[in-house]
């Protein structure tokens, strides 16, 4: 017989509302399992017009200042100082509602969130706290080790989202202790939009043509590999090249991978650029008309775009980081390559280019049953609940380890004092 547990009361964190799509459907699965799940998070920055599942409830507790919108290249510093201002609403709300869970998905400022980790262990003692630890690598090289290694120690639960990330999150922190750490895959990204649009595994073959089409989406920046993959362009026959087409899609965060852009624009082949942040009811679009999606990544755990891809049904040559290769190749989603290796990712372009079209789109539908029979995010829910109830368990019985340590520290004080007063003893 099945045990029935009471459900769970969790506030989901996201300040800065970082990856509202995964909040989205990591929310939406906790609750659909009946855990009381509210996301607390701020609005949107970049899509207005964005809105979460009607399945849990939502708090935009972060960011509302309706100026944060105009300030350009501003946004981030005056935002960064605004951080701590909102971060003490957080705790003044979790010392009124008193969740179960209190689940971080991001850390802006790591220095401020331990001090707000601090004021919610001492205000609201029966909180448990979880971090997720998306992006091992470059989280820990932006925030410093030493705060991120205290908000671990302090933390009840880690959650990161593959073996690899849990075994490079123990080295860096080797007195990290294992049994904090889980690992739960990352679900499918964009599903929302998915279920609401049936021909969304259809390429628009209009479009397309004759050629492959490779798409290269989201944030561009440094690390993605833009210019490993111009390197790789420029190893392709004249041939090859003609049988290319390259869709750029997203926001040009860092202007020093304008140069990046050039380069790839003249190399003879066919690119579409479309510069400019990409609303979430738009992304299914850039995915239908691609074949393939290129992530040349130089530096990352794991990948919503990755993740997106697969769900989306279409193959990908991602760089063999992370968590990466182990999803790659559960699902047989396409070619792990080498990081910053110019020769194995022409090699790869080269293999996607030898397959039709209809051939690409079959195995990427095949990719995307496997991703879904795998790593559903009922099973991610699953998982992410009895994390918390572990992590519940495990604070009873530090709460408990504490208890006893204050009492007998009080005891050696009774007991020095004694001796102080009657030194003949």
């Amino acid at each position: 017989m099945t045990e029935r547990r009471n459900p769970l009361a969790v506030m989901v964190v996201d300040p800065g509302c970082f990856t509202p799509a995964y909040d989205a459907e990591l929310c939406r699965a906790l609750a659909l399992r009946g855990e009381r799940v509210t996301l607390v998070t701020a609005p949107h920055q970049n899509d207005p017009s964005h809105r979460f599942p009607p399945e849990f409830p939502v708090l935009e507790l972060f960011f509302t200042w309706h100026r944060f919108q105009r300030l350009g290249r501003w946004r981030k510093f005056v935002k960064g100082v605004a951080y701590p201002w909102y971060c003490r609403r957080l705790v003044r709300l979790v010392a009124r509602a008193k969740p179960d869970v209190l689940h971080y998905q991001w850390m802006r400022v790591p220095p401020v969130d331990l001090y707000v980790m601090r004021q919610i262990r001492r205000r609201s003692p029966i909180t448990s706290i979880v971090v997720t630890m998306h992006n091992v690598h470059p989280l820990t090289a932006v925030a410093g080790p030493a705060y991120l290694e205290r908000v671990l120690d302090l933390a009840n639960g880690v959650v990161v989202h593959g073996r690899e990330s849990k075994g490079q999150l123990l080295r860096k922190f080797p007195a990290l202790n294992p049994s904090k750490v889980a690992v739960i895959p990352h679900g499918p990204l964009h599903m929302q939009t998915a279920r609401e649009d049936a021909g969304g595994q259809h390429p628009d073959r209009d479009r397309a043509g004759r050629k492959r089409v490779g798409l290269v989406f989201g944030e561009i920046k440094s690390y993605k590999g833009l210019d490993v993959l111009a390197g790789a362009v420029s190893l392709l026959t004249e041939p090859e090249k003609q049988q290319l087409r390259l869709v750029i899609a997203g926001k040009l965060e860092e202007p020093s991978c304008r140069a990046d852009l050039e380069r790839l624009s003249s190399l003879g082949i066919d690119v579409d650029m479309k510069i400019g942040y990409v609303p979430s009811a738009d992304v299914p679009k850039y995915f239908r008309i691609a074949d393939f999606v290129l992530l040349p990544y130089k530096a990352i755990s794991q990948s919503g775009v990755l993740l997106t891809a697969l769900s989306q049904g279409r193959l990908v040559i991602a760089s063999a980081l992370g968590d990466m290769t182990e999803l790659i190749a559960a699902t047989k989603g396409g070619w792990s390559v080498p990081p910053a290796n110019v020769p194995a990712l022409a090699a790869a372009l080269r293999a996607a280019l030898a397959r039709t079209s209809d051939e690409l789109h079959l195995l990427g539908a095949q990719a995307r049953e496997n991703l879904l029979r795998q790593f559903s995010w009922d099973a991610v829910a699953s998982s992410t609940s009895a994390h918390y109830r572990t992590c519940k368990r495990f604070e009873r019985h530090t709460h408990g380890m504490r208890a006893n340590k204050t009492r007998w520290r009080a005891t050696e004080k009774r007991t020095a004092a004694s001796a102080r007063r009657s030194p003949h003893l």
